[in-house]
């Protein structure tokens, strides 16, 4: 592998992230030895949120994760007495009705969003048991109406641990009380958020805690606490899961991503008339988010697929995500508005109904809207970028085996697209056969038995004491130089000062007053000073209300 002026640089840029990081967990153990809890898992939190966006070769720390733990179970020990339910592993009858509750955890609910989608869904199709969801950090984000009615349909309830006042210890203190009513845990989380790493750091025999792999390309915490890891799918992701994050084989659980089952109400040429589209046009879709066709210096979207639309002047292409700004722009410019870019859509079902074709994203291809696609019988062109070891970022689904068109060149992506343009017949046999596989692996009864699987496993493995020991030194190979590039590209990479003022409102007000009274540039982070996280979003809300009135109020004046 040539070894480039980027490359070099991206490797010694992930050795000064590593450093960064190792400092902030010292800190966090520090105040851990000082006893200073809430101040440990603060900064513990900053440490794992920087090292999400700043890759520091690592995709888990066993020096973080037990300084978690050790918070956990000196300010949360497990009491028998205190625990209200008590579910045996045995092998009678009954063990495979277990779980009977389950509790969901998350850190936000989105309206877009896949790890939110993913749980409303799991709950959905789950009927047999009562489900509740927990957030951690919701803030003033309204939870969205699908996770509410899932959950009420579950006869479940939605609880937010940010609502009272506390820091992250408080917080897990909730969650582990909380947890006590239920019989198993499902942790879908962000990748930073130290809460249920706290709150289940000791905790019952008889509480399986099941972790969602869905940032399975990036650092996260809360290995240590999960009696099981589910994957999505498998490959690579399971290479890095197993290898890099310190997780035992046994323990690693394939679960594909629940859809809901995908209804035409119209057929495509009525779709297209509602999109204003002629119906006898051939329409390519792309759904992702915007940074996903951000993420390469030297691979633009627009320009692979523009000879495309300039040669079938019946083909336009829509894409779901990107904003009509930039080479989407110029795109449409170009096409004379046959490429065009309309924004984030809640609710996409109408263009997956009107596509003909899906043309994934690029560089970075998006898993969720080829299985959401593949749902309403829409074939697929895909774009492999990347190879070797970075291949952990390519999608891959048990669903996907020889149903989709994948190809590694941009001349090899046009001419995919074009044959399929061309071949009405084609495209509708591997639209079905992709169908047929997605529907069989993703949702109702197929499903099911995948989600069977996975209790059954986290009802009869022992609890997971530790997660396995792995190489604490910054790994600079093509995996994590990559992934730091693509974080860098598509701005997923903020400034730490960005990340510690997301941080510093969760610290005690000792520490806060303490780094502010110490900070040169006092006046960012004056208002967390005087507003501890649980008020600030209302704050800010209540204050741009107040702004708007008074802006009126001198507009009438005049």
């Amino acid at each position: 592998m040539q070894q480039s002026s980027d490359w070099i640089g991206a490797q010694q840029r992930i050795r000064e992230n590593f450093d960064t990081f190792e400092s902030l967990v010292a800190q966090a153990e520090n105040y851990f030895a000082s006893r200073r809890d809430e101040a440990a898992a603060g900064y513990a939190q900053l440490a794992a949120d920087y090292a999400w966006h700043s890759h520091p070769g690592l995709f888990a720390s066993g020096r973080l994760e037990s300084v978690l733990m050790n918070i956990g179970k000196r300010c949360l020990p497990y009491s028998k007495s205190g625990h209200k339910k008590s579910v045996s592993k045995s092998n009678n009858s009954d063990a495979a009705l277990l779980p009977r509750s389950v509790l969901h955890v998350l850190t936000e609910a989105y309206e877009v969003g896949g790890h939110t989608r993913l749980a409303w869904r799991w709950i959905e199709l789950d009927d047999q048991r009562a489900h509740s969801v927990t957030l951690t950090r919701q803030g003033e984000l309204p939870v969205p109406n699908d996770l509410q009615n899932a959950v009420a349909n579950a006869h479940g309830k939605i609880f937010h641990l940010d609502e009272k006042p506390g820091g992250l210890v408080a917080r897990a203190r909730a969650l582990q009380k909380l947890a006590e009513n239920f019989d198993c845990v499902v942790l879908h989380l962000h990748p930073y958020d130290v809460v249920p790493l706290l709150a289940f750091a000791d905790r019952p025999p008889h509480l399986p805690v099941i972790l969602m792999n869905a940032a399975d390309h990036i650092f996260f915490v809360g290995i240590s606490v999960a009696d099981i890891t589910a994957q999505f799918r498998t490959g690579d992701s399971l290479v890095v899961t197993q290898q890099r994050r310190g997780v035992e084989p046994e323990r690693c659980v394939l679960l594909p991503i629940p859809l809901s089952r995908r209804e035409r109400n119209l057929s495509r040429a009525e779709a297209k008339v509602q999109l204003g589209l002629d119906e006898s046009a051939v329409l390519l879709l792309t759904v992702a988010s915007a940074y996903k066709f951000q993420a390469g210096k030297n691979l633009s979207y627009v320009d692979a697929v523009l000879p495309v639309l300039q040669k079938y002047e019946n083909a336009v292409l829509l894409a779901v995500g990107p904003s009509p700004e930039g080479e989407w722009q110029r795109g449409e410019e170009q096409t004379g508005g046959r490429l065009k870019a309309v924004g984030t859509q809640n609710d996409p079902s109408l263009f997956y109904q009107a596509a003909d074709i899906l043309v994934d994203s690029l560089p970075f291809n998006s898993m969720t809207s080829v299985l959401d696609a593949g749902g309403y019988g829409v074939p697929t062109v895909q774009y492999h970028v990347y190879s070797g070891e970075a291949s952990l970022f390519n999608p891959s689904d048990v669903a996907f085996e020889d149903n989709l068109i994948v190809v590694h060149s941009v001349p090899d992506f046009q001419s995919a697209i074009a044959e399929l343009i061309e071949n009405k017949e084609r495209r509708e046999q591997i639209g079905e056969r992709t169908r047929n596989s997605v529907v069989a692996t993703h949702m109702g009864d197929g499903w099911k038995r995948y989600l069977e699987d996975l209790y059954a496993c986290a009802n009869t493995l022992p609890q997971r004491a530790t997660m396995l020991p792995i190489e604490e030194t910054p790994c600079t190979g093509e995996l994590d130089t990559t992934l730091l590039l693509v974080h860098e590209n598509s701005n997923f990479a903020p400034d730490y000062s960005f990340l510690f003022r997301r941080s510093y409102q969760l610290l005690p007000f000792g520490e806060r007053f303490h780094i502010w009274l110490n900070s040169k540039e006092k006046r960012p982070l004056l208002f967390g000073l005087v507003s501890p996280e649980r008020f600030g979003m209302r704050l800010q809300k209540r204050s741009a209300r107040l702004y708007f009135l008074l802006s009126r109020m001198r507009f009438w004046k005049r």
